[in-house]
């Protein structure tokens, strides 16, 4: 004895039909929903660290005026702010290493003109770019002769003997 049942197909394929569509419908949403998480987590991780990167770029040419920008992500925050304790040390090192330089400058130019002896000083065309007062009077002096507005001028006048030039 066989017992045969006849059921319509569309009876049995249609649940199985809609059970594809709809996994695939859960699937397809599901990937769009983690990509629009994804895409927004990484927006907001990557901007912080695009800004630490683009003031970070700026000390590399030895602009240290701008402080450097500490991100609200504390992973990022903590090199942020070990990037900005360096940056202020590194103006405080600039600052002092110009002035430094200026005291420098203001020394040698002020025992250049109080030396008591005629110190001058040319360019590449020989002419005088400073004079001390003590080499201004030996000049005034050898101008009433012959003029001397540069090097060559100087050492031409019959007046002077060339020993050694530094």
């Amino acid at each position: 004895m066989y017992l045969l049942i006849g059921i319509p197909r569309d009876v049995i394929v249609q649940p199985v039909q809609n059970l594809l569509f709809y996994s695939l419908l859960i699937v397809f949403g599901l990937t769009a929903l983690v990509a629009v998480f994804g895409w927004t987590f990484s927006r907001q991780l990557s901007q912080p660290i695009t800004q630490l990167v683009l003031d970070v770029e700026r000390l590399k040419t030895l602009d240290f005026s701008q402080p450097i920008t500490v991100p609200q992500l504390r992973e990022i925050a903590s090199v942020a702010r070990t990037i900005e304790s360096m940056r202020t040390v590194l103006e405080r090192y600039q600052r002092i290493n110009v002035e430094k330089i200026i005291f420098e400058e203001w020394k040698n130019k002020f025992f250049l003109s109080h030396s008591e002896d005629g110190i001058c000083i040319t360019d590449g065309s020989d002419a005088f770019t400073f004079m001390n007062d003590r080499f201004i009077q030996l000049n005034s002096e050898l101008q009433k002769t012959a003029p001397s507005s540069s090097k060559r001028d100087l050492f031409s006048h019959p007046n002077i003997e060339r020993t050694k030039e530094l």
